[in-house]
């Protein structure tokens, strides 16, 4: 797999894993209900750690994608 490939995987990865630690964390938090609350919510208390790394690491991959993407787009073969 090519050095491009691998950074359009990790924008690629980043939306589902947002939406399957967010889902996980909805299911096993009590009292939050989601109709009610933003799921930024989820960053305060004692597992707030959880949903800051989760917005860390999948803003990281982002950036680490749109990468991949500018040297698709410019022809980089590498």
């Amino acid at each position: 797999m090519t050095l491009n490939k691998r950074l359009l995987v990790c924008a690629a990865i980043a939306g589902p894993i947002y939406i399957i630690v967010g889902l996980a964390q909805i299911l096993t938090r009590e009292g939050f209900d989601m109709t009610r609350h933003p799921l930024s919510l989820m960053s305060t208390g004692d597992l707030g750690w959880i949903q800051i790394t989760k917005f860390i690491l999948t803003g990281f991959l982002v950036v680490i994608g749109a990468i991949g993407l500018r040297r698709t787009v410019k022809g980089d073969k590498r």
